[in-house]
């Protein structure tokens, strides 16, 4: 799935929430350093409105911050770029359960 894609599911999940419906901001902790995502994030801005904050690091330090924020993180968006960090996350519960009939119909199953 492309970045693309995952932005705009994300999208669709965050806009039923309350509070980011006032704030019109995403916050993404980002292990990603490519040109192309900067290109990305300002087209994404200027198509929906909605700012995003970016914090930068690489996989560990990402991970570290969501272990010292806690339920408190104010992330919305994680992307590491090593599977096996990811799954160490989810292990560790620094993952929030996503329900979502629009993520379900845009995402396949496999």
């Amino acid at each position: 799935m492309t970045l693309n894609k995952i932005l705009l599911s994300i999208t669709c999940l965050l806009s039923t929430t309350s509070t980011f419906a006032q704030d019109k901001v995403l916050n993404i902790y980002s292990a990603r350093h490519y040109p192309t995502d900067e290109v990305m994030y300002s087209d994404f801005t200027k198509a929906t409105g909605i700012k995003i904050n970016r914090v930068d690091a690489d996989d560990a330090g990402i991970l570290a911050r969501l272990k010292a924020e806690g339920a408190a993180s104010p992330a919305d968006v994680i992307l590491l770029v090593d599977a096996a960090r990811l799954w160490r996350a989810e292990v560790d519960g620094l993952f929030l359960p996503i329900k979502s009939a629009k993520l379900e119909e845009a995402i396949p199953a496999n």
